[in-house]
């Protein structure tokens, strides 16, 4: 993988992992120098003997890819000499996996730990349930927007942990080839940093992580059989929120959670406003969800006499879930309540309404789901129409900058190989580049080689599995 160095225009070379036949890992590298002369010297799926290389101490910094002290680093004098036959066969990959419940550990030692303590990147496997696509939301003390894509997986409990792709990453994730892959979807993504974001443990990309598809490891066959069913399938929830930059908010009509409570539906008919506030409760006297028409959404109401629902344009139907969330809102003056529907509440709570329903893990409907109350708390810029009946509802979620992490806290702070701004591009742009690929060439900063295998005696695979990063 290319990297650049932390917040800087410069590139620092490109990164291997190195694999021997115990399993045992290290981090290997072609420096910026020396790549140039070094393309297309390994091959992914080749075993290789690797001669006239040299090792250092691992580079200071926060974080490591491998958990070694030392790193190899290879330049023109080293020898790479492709080897057909190995025994014992060499492993595929190798990760630091950690189990769902184990990421909260692994964040408190982080911030009990040392200052200069070198944090260790995590790998998780699961279940890939849902993808909500790429976009853009504003950074804190930064006047740009940066992109986003968030993955939400399951472990064999179903229980389910959020992902979120940052920068470069976001960008080039294939969503689309994902969704084609067939039930269940089981990946590795490697190289995550640990954080906490709106009281939730989501691990973040950096600029080392990859998404590697149905690698072998202990668990494969058991979370086959768990995620067998139809319902298994990905889900891609539809970003169907407009970005809109910082001079598009400008122009228009702002207002105080005050003025909302007071809107003229005969004033503000074709008219958007928006105002930031936080989420403050649900109420849930009229539920959060109802049975809508699979074609146009409207509520299906129940046939005199029979159990059929019926649709005033789409005739008899089988009910789809949809959101209908009452939600208060507040700012530093006045509470007021607005609705949340459709692919609005797709984005906000990140699921869709018949998979919150389908989990089933609360004992009543008026009971409202983990994924929806753990929004409580959250500042949004909402763009909010009042409809005849004076009910406000909501049209478009952005975060608000004022209250988004600064990129600090998002993003190391020294010299790691995370950098989401300030990017730029060199060679063939590939952000749309297949998922599966054994492209051995460097075509782009992101383009990695995370399941490079080598053994002890200096002999070295490259995968053939399928990977994307």
């Amino acid at each position: 993988m290319e990297t650049k160095e932390f917040n800087t225009e410069i590139y620092d070379g490109l990164h291997y992992v190195l694999v021997d036949e115990k399993g045992d890992a290290i981090h290997a590298i072609i420096e910026e120098n020396n790549f140039p002369y070094m393309t297309n010297k390994m091959e992914q799926g080749k075993v290789y003997d690797i001669s006239l290389l040299h090792t250092r101490n691992h580079q200071k910094s926060n974080y490591k890819v491998i958990d070694h002290e030392a790193q190899v680093f290879f330049n023109q004098m080293t020898k790479f000499t492709a080897v057909q036959d190995t025994f014992p066969l060499i492993p595929l990959h190798s990760f630091r996996l950690l189990e769902f419940d184990q990421l909260g550990a692994e964040l408190k030692k982080q911030k009990e730990g040392p200052l200069n303590q070198q944090i260790v990147l995590s790998d998780v496997y699961g279940c890939v349930k849902s993808i909500v696509p790429e976009h853009r939301i504003p950074v804190k003390n930064n006047e740009k927007l940066e992109s986003i894509c968030e993955i939400t997986m399951e472990n064999l409990r179903r229980e389910d942990l959020n992902i979120t792709l940052w920068g470069d990453t976001a960008r080039e994730f294939n969503v689309e080839a994902v969704r084609s892959l067939t039930v269940p979807v089981l990946a590795v993504f490697t190289s995550l940093r640990v954080t906490l974001f709106k009281e939730r443990i989501t691990p973040s990309s950096t600029n080392h992580t990859c998404f590697i598809i149905d690698p072998e490891v202990a668990q494969r066959d058991l979370y086959r059989n768990e995620f067998s069913r139809p319902g298994d399938k990905v889900k891609i929830i539809a970003n169907s929120f407009k970005q809109l930059t910082q001079a598009e908010l400008k122009d228009q009509q702002r207002k105080t959670v005050a003025d909302l409570n007071a809107l003229d539906p005969d004033l503000y008919a074709k008219e958007t406003v928006y105002s930031i506030a936080s989420i403050c409760r649900f109420p849930t006297h009229s539920g959060w969800w109802y049975k809508g028409c699979p074609s146009c959404h409207k509520q299906l109401k129940q046939k005199e006499d029979s159990n059929e629902l019926t649709c005033t344009k789409h005739a008899i139907q089988t009910a789809l879930p949809c959101y209908r969330v009452y939600m208060t809102i507040k700012d530093k003056d006045n509470y007021a309540t607005v609705i949340v529907m459709g692919k609005e509440g797709e984005q906000l709570f990140g699921s869709t309404c018949e998979d919150l329903l389908n989990k089933r893990t609360y004992p009543t409907e008026h009971t409202l789901p983990k994924e929806i109350k753990q929004t409580i708390g959250q500042t949004y810029q909402f763009h909010i129409k009042v409809n005849p009946n004076s009910e406000l509802v909501v049209k478009n979620i952005v975060p608000d900058p004022e209250a988004s992490l600064p990129l600090t806290e998002k993003e190391p702070t020294s010299d790691t190989p995370d950098q989401l701004l300030s990017e730029i591009k060199r060679g063939i742009h590939a952000s749309k580049r297949a998922l599966f690929t054994s492209e051995p060439h460097k075509t782009s900063k992101r383009q990695s080689e995370r399941g490079t295998t080598t053994s002890s005696s200096g002999k070295g695979k490259l995968p053939q599995k399928d990977k994307y990063v």
